[in-house]
């Protein structure tokens, strides 16, 4: 994706929901396009804030255990999840976990994780994770102890 193919009215339309509470209506991502556009552009500004938060957490002395699971709750394009790993090194982490109610946006977030960690299709499985389940860091705003267990995918680091 680049600036020339942004899918507008996709950016019109999550812009919208996101002002004016549509968003919490049900799942918003209707495809790639519209993921791609929003990793470019809006997804870029969450970026910046999770770039300050794990500065901060860097500041402060804190880091992920060794081979730590990170957890992307609502990972829409999986810019969280991939900043979180940016930041601390890929070797210190064993996997990304990616839920969305939306499946397509599980499946633009494990293609962008796939190049970004370069685990190759036999290392990626679908997982069911239930509140048992250990996520060593969890980049969501809300992070729940339990979730719905469909549309998640587990990346092996």
């Amino acid at each position: 994706m680049d600036w020339t193919k942004l899918d507008w009215a996709a950016l019109d339309r999550l812009r919208d929901g996101f002002l004016h509470g549509g968003a919490a209506a049900g799942p918003y991502w209707q495809s790639e396009s519209a993921l791609a556009s929003y990793d470019l552009t809006y997804g870029e500004r969450i970026g910046w804030k999770w770039d300050q938060v794990l500065r901060e957490l860097t500041m402060r002395g804190w880091t992920p255990p060794d081979r730590a699971t990170v957890l992307d709750w609502g990972c829409g394009s999986g810019v969280a999840g991939r900043r979180v790993i940016a930041h601390f090194g890929p070797e210190r982490f064993s996997a990304l976990q990616l839920w969305d109610h939306a499946p397509v946006a599980v499946d633009y977030a494990e293609k962008r994780a796939r190049g970004f960690l370069r685990c190759g299709p036999r290392q990626s499985r679908r997982v069911y994770c239930k509140a048992t389940d250990r996520s060593d860091f969890c980049s969501s705003v809300t992070c729940l102890t339990s979730f719905r267990p469909t549309h998640s995918r587990r990346c092996a680091a």
